[in-house]
Formats: structure tokens, C-alpha cells, sequence
């Protein structure tokens, strides 16, 4: 996965935390002062080489609390990225970037920067029914919440991509009776959850009242 700018929304320490406990990879490529950040990983499929490159929002330090990112910097995601191709060059067949920097800005980086196969973006909760190719470069995103489950097929010919399809399936609950064990966790949140509105909601009342 690629860090987001809500990974940061509870400082840095849960944030490496997180990242010591996950069974898989966190990227980061344009991150500085995070060492459990990875920039890249290169996955073998059927004797392909593909590099991943994880890129997070430079607007991350104005979208969290500037505590949470406090000595870190987020760098271009351009220049970051023509930085790795160099690395990248003769270690990999496909350069895919794992990007949480926003639809319109997955398109200007495609537009800057030549070598990249695929861009599969988020952050901007963009609905992109069909892949977009911008010069050379796919690029996707599955919309927001878990609502779709983005699908996308490459064809490839001595290791370079020849044809693209994609589509997004939606996702919909299972029909039939409810799971007992998850409803009750579920409920013992709502709970927690109403308690704590109705508090807020009695404190703020209590207040607008003095006011009067």
C-alpha cells in the first residue's frame, strides 16, 4: 500500500507503529524522515519485472495537524519519480506507481514524466469507469470507500504492454441473514458512538443556553 495523508492523522509514532505491524510493504517514495517507508518494491510475475512506486500528497502537512508531520517533507512527485526510473532502469520490465496524490495530478505526472506504464491513483475519490491513457500512460482509480473493486487487464508482448482494459465491479453486501458476531461488534461501536453524540450534543445545548 501507499501511505495516504490520513495515515498521518495520528502522528508519526502510530504511523511506524502501523507500518512494524503490517504483513506487507508501505510506500512512500516522496516521503523524508519516515525510515519504515519504502520508495519502491519490484514484484516478479511470470518472469516480468514490475516496480512499484508509492507516492504520497504534498498537501498532506495542510490536510493533517502540522504536529503530525512535524521534520518530515514531501517531496514533487515529477521530480521523485524521474529519480527512481534512473534507479529502476535495467531492474524492471513495468513501472507502476502506486500514487495517493489526486486524478488531476496522476494526469499532470503522466503528462512530465515518460517511463511510467500505470499510475493506480486515489485521494481525489474519482469515479474512473474506464482506463485513461495520457501519452503512454494508464491510469485508474476505484472510486471511494470500498464501494467498487477496480479491475484491470494488461496484455503484454516481450514485456511491454500492448492492450489495456479495465472496469469497476460494484461491491454489494451478501443477501440473506446478517452475521451474528460481526452485528454485535458493529452495534457495541454505534453505541459508543450515539453516547458520545448525544453528550457533545447535550454540552453544546447546555452552552447556547448560558448564552441566551
Amino acid at each position: 500500500m501507499v501511505a495516504g495523508n490520513h495515515e498521518f492523522d495520528f502522528g508519526q509514532e502510530v504511523l511506524k507503529k502501523s507500518i512494524s505491524e503490517a504483513s506487507f510493504p508501505v510506500l512512500g517514495a516522496n516521503v523524508e524522515g519516515v525510515g519504515l517507508l519504502k520508495p519502491y518494491v519490484i514484484k516478479e510475475l511470470d518472469m516480468i519485472r514490475i516496480a512499484i512506486i508509492g507516492l504520497t500528497t504534498e498537501d498532506t502537512p495542510v490536510s493533517t495537524h502540522p504536529r503530525n508531520v512535524y521534520g518530515l517533507k514531501f517531496l514533487p512527485p515529477a521530480d521523485t519519480v524521474l529519480n527512481y526510473l534512473r534507479e529502476l532502469e535495467d531492474r524492471a520490465d513495468i513501472v507502476l506507481v502506486l500514487s495517493h496524490i489526486g486524478y488531476q495530478t496522476d494526469r499532470a505526472l503522466a503528462e512530465q514524466v515518460k517511463g511510467i506504464d500505470v499510475i493506480v491513483g486515489g485521494h481525489s475519490h474519482t469515479r474512473v469507469d474506464k482506463p485513461t491513457v495520457v501519452g503512454k500512460t494508464i491510469i485508474v482509480q476505484a472510486w471511494e470507500h470500498g464501494k467498487v473493486l477496480g479491475v484491470l487487464d494488461l496484455t503484454l508482448d516481450n514485456g511491454k504492454i500492448v492492450k489495456a482494459e479495465g472496469h469497476l465491479e460494484e461491491i454489494r453486501p451478501e443477501t440473506g441473514k446478517e452475521d451474528g458476531d460481526v452485528l454485535a461488534v458493529v452495534q457495541k461501536y454505534k453505541e459508543k458512538v450515539d453516547e458520545s453524540w448525544a453528550s457533545g450534543w447535550e454540552r453544546q445545548r447546555w452552552i447556547w443556553m448560558v448564552k441566551m
